[in-house]
């Protein structure tokens, strides 16, 4: 059961409490494939949908008898397609898609293809996005990188650096093409997951 022990100690160690979710999140990121080799140690063959119960039961063993507010939640997020832009390099892109961003390339997942039924050219939508560049362990910063501005905590200002960098983009679908969707203007860089799209009815 070696396999079992290493996945059962890496899982649980991930979060329990405020704190500790801000230092598990360096853990979880280096973790991430030594857990998948531990559990595929263990179980093999093993259908996915009991590996996950077997997690889910862990976490609920875990969180029992803890507040609300300090159990652990698992979150199953998977990307749903991918930013192809000419901006390659954080440096290059601006602080807001309203502040010179280009247009880029939204392309998603084929086997999703039918959830763009009813998306046209002209049509506003919101991107939320993985900022798969940003810096997790970030709490504070100071607000436009401007540091004359006194340090502010990420969740007052619109910083990438945060513990879960989503990011969020209002763009102009100006041409689709299969599952290709170009939009603008959008900051994102190139190979940024996207992990959902809605329509803006009206403003």
């Amino acid at each position: 059961m070696q396999g079992l022990g290493a996945a059962s100690r890496l899982i649980a160690c991930i979060v329990t409490s405020d704190a500790e979710a801000h230092r598990g999140s360096r853990a979880m990121r280096r973790g991430v494939q030594e857990i998948r080799d531990a559990v595929a140690a263990e179980f093999g063959s093993v259908p996915r949908e009991h590996v996950a119960g077997y997690l889910a039961a862990l976490a609920d063993q875990s969180d029992r008898g803890k507040p609300v507010g300090m159990r652990r939640a698992m979150i199953d997020l998977h990307p749903i397609g991918m930013i192809r832009s000419e901006l390659r390099r954080l440096e290059d892109a601006p602080r807001q898609g309203g502040e010179g961003a280009p247009d880029a390339w939204l392309e998603i997942n084929p086997a999703l293809a039918r959830a763009l039924s009813g998306v046209r050219p002209g049509d506003e939508l919101v991107l939320s996005t993985w900022l798969h560049l940003a810096d997790r362990d970030t709490l504070e910063v100071h607000p436009r990188n401007d540091p004359r501005a006194p340090l502010t905590g990420v969740f007052a200002t619109r910083s990438p650096d945060r513990p879960n960098p989503l990011g969020l983009h209002r763009v102009s679908v100006r041409e689709i093409d299969g599952t290709r969707l170009r939009i603008g203007p959008i900051e994102a860089v190139d190979g940024t997951p996207v992990v959902d799209v809605k329509i803006v009815y009206g403003d």
